[in-house]
């Protein structure tokens, strides 16, 4: 065994051992594995799509298809190559029914996600991508090198929106709004209107590029990351500076909010860590760091109750919730999801 951590409450465990697994197990029940490295992978992409599969994708272009089962039992394929260079970007569309990738050279793909194939048709950007969103059901948005933002429907040549003053390195939609939050290779954020390509605001921050943003499910805050390694949480409204998350040592390569707007997941690129924070409060909840290398992506199931993670050592790290109806205190609701096992304890029991 390398590595034993407690988090804050004393109730969680963090263990990795030599045969390449990390596990955390509840104190209170020890049975319960809650952490489980699994299947060769060489991660740089993952995301969650319908009927609980997971995408990862890998730095030669090839695209695996992962069907998780209980702790650890899964299977997985390899799709056919259809991209030349690395997928940087995954993303899905038409409520489930297809999945549009787009690669480092400019390559864009769809994807029938019933029959796991691809549309061969050349479609192309004509730069590198450096970032990709989901925009509604119908359309992606994807930065270029060249500093264009582009949209890309899902049947449709893509179509450049505005020229950036600098290219974009990372994107995300606002919620209720046709407004997309940018982050910059220079380290600016900005806001962006999608039915103009007009910008409606920007500004400096302490990094000299943004690595991640990601946006509160309500719209009311959105908060970005860069090389000075700090999360902000921003007010959507004021723009003003909400909360500052530290903790992280290495540029933070992925952040997600969880579904309750309550819970920032990020991880720490080549720190290796996955961290967890409350934005509200401005506190790191919880610290788990692996032997897998980089983590690059991170995304969350539908259900909050499993994480995945994409690791450079050729692994898909999953991250799940306990399963059993064990509270933290007396009378305290039972802990069903990722966020629930991180919930500050009424009274401290270490």
């Amino acid at each position: 065994m390398q590595i034993v951590r407690f988090d804050a409450s004393g109730r969680w465990i963090a263990t990795s051992s030599w045969d390449d697994e990390l596990r955390v197990f509840d104190t209170t029940e020890p049975q319960s594995l809650t952490w489980s490295v699994v299947l060769p992978s060489a991660g740089f992409r993952t995301k969650y799509v319908k009927n609980s599969r997971v995408l990862c994708s890998d730095w030669r272009g090839n695209l695996r298809v992962f069907e998780l089962g209980e702790r650890g039992t899964s299977t997985n394929r390899t799709l056919p190559k259809h991209h030349a260079s690395r997928i940087v970007g995954i993303v899905e569309l038409d409520h489930g029914k297809h999945w549009l990738t787009t690669d480092l050279g400019g390559g864009v793909m769809t994807w029938d996600a019933a029959t796991e194939k691809a549309d061969a048709s050349a479609r192309a950007l004509e730069s590198e991508v450096l970032a990709t969103a989901k925009y509604d059901e119908d359309r992606a948005v994807a930065a270029t090198a060249d500093g264009r933002l582009c949209v890309i429907p899902m049947d449709g040549p893509p179509k450049t929106l505005t020229r950036l003053s600098a290219s974009a390195t990372a994107l995300a939609r606002v919620p209720g709004t046709e407004r997309l939050l940018i982050g910059d290779i220079d380290g600016d954020i900005a806001l962006i209107d999608f039915a103009s390509g007009d910008e409606l605001w920007r500004t400096e921050t302490n990094n000299t590029w943004i690595s991640t943003v990601t946006v509160a499910p309500d719209g009311s805050w959105f908060a970005y990351a860069g090389d000075s390694c700090r999360i902000a949480v921003v007010d959507a409204k004021s723009h003003e500076l909400r909360r500052e998350l530290l903790g992280h040592t290495r540029t933070p390569l992925s952040m997600l909010v969880s579904q309750g707007g309550d819970r920032i997941f990020s991880c720490g690129g080549y720190e290796r860590t996955l961290r967890i924070y409350d934005p509200h409060i401005g506190r790191e909840l919880l610290e788990l760091e692996t032997n897998d290398g980089a983590l690059f992506d991170i995304d969350l199931d539908k259900t909050g109750t499993r994480l995945v993670a994409a690791a450079m050592v050729r692994r898909l790290v999953v991250i799940d919730a306990p399963r059993a109806n064990t509270t933290l205190e007396p009378g305290a609701s039972p802990p069903v999801r990722i966020d629930a096992i991180t919930r500050p304890p009424l009274k401290r029991t270490k």
